[in-house]
């Protein structure tokens, strides 16, 4: 089931302040979006900054890509904790689907869009998907094996963004800002067959912020066009949230 009133919108520019004062738009704010959604499993600590983590300020912005084979992944307090068997604590990541509708639980990153199996025929941009205007800053930061134990020493101050390909080597997003005008992305990465741990920079030592990118063999893409979700992007407001 989908709640009303948020969606993530890549394409089109429009002021989330100026929407709400509309009176029309009476469903604004409904999902909170501004801090972790109670949950049986996983983190329920208040978000601060890493311990071990110097603060610096957000990452330039890039575009998002209009590729459609790109599976663009939101990064948000309010995307819910799971424990999942094999990973266990999953939080704050979630694939946006191909109504640009924001999963209200965490996952494994595992599938595009449409369900179909994340693949090396895919690419992949972050995001920064807390209400418009909020100063919460995101990211994702790869480690070379599994999640390593916290707190671990993020290299300090926070590196620019880095790498191109999602990997067991070096990749960062950068620290990511929450949308004004317009959605801020990450770099586009490639994907490899592979399993890939990360965590959020400022947030992983803290409440375990962090996700599992799982890429299958094969090179099997999305069976809808990019020119197919044109007519879903509609003005930005806090994601729309789905139940995954």
């Amino acid at each position: 089931m989908r709640l009303r009133g948020q969606r993530h919108t890549p394409l089109i520019r429009t002021a989330w302040l100026g929407l709400c004062a509309m009176a029309a738009l009476t469903n604004c704010g409904h999902v909170n979006l501004n801090g972790p959604t109670p949950a049986t499993a996983g983190p329920s600590a208040t978000p601060t900054s890493s311990a071990s983590a110097s603060p610096a300020p957000p990452s330039a912005c890039s575009t998002p890509s209009a590729d459609a084979n790109n599976v663009f992944v939101a990064m948000a307090n309010g995307i819910g904790a799971i424990n999942d068997p094999t990973y266990q604590t999953l939080y704050g990541y979630g694939v946006v689907d191909q109504f640009g509708d924001v999963p209200e639980q965490a996952g494994v990153i595992s599938e595009t869009s449409d369900g179909s199996p994340l693949t090396s025929g895919n690419t992949l941009q972050f995001y920064n998907a807390e209400a418009a205007g909020s100063t919460i800053l995101h990211s994702a930061y790869g480690f070379s094996a599994g999640f390593p134990s916290a707190p671990f020493a993020f290299p300090s101050p926070a590196p620019s963004p880095t790498g191109s390909a999602i990997a067991r080597t070096a990749w960062f997003t950068g620290r990511i800002s929450s949308p004004v005008d317009s959605i801020c992305y990450s770099q586009t990465f490639t994907l490899a067959p592979g399993a890939y741990y990360f965590g959020d920079y400022d947030l992983y030592n803290t409440i375990a912020y962090r996700d599992v990118i799982v890429v299958s063999a094969g090179t099997r893409q999305r069976s809808f066009t990019w020119a197919a979700r044109i007519p879903h992007r509609r003005a930005i407001l806090a994601p729309r949230r789905r139940t995954k």
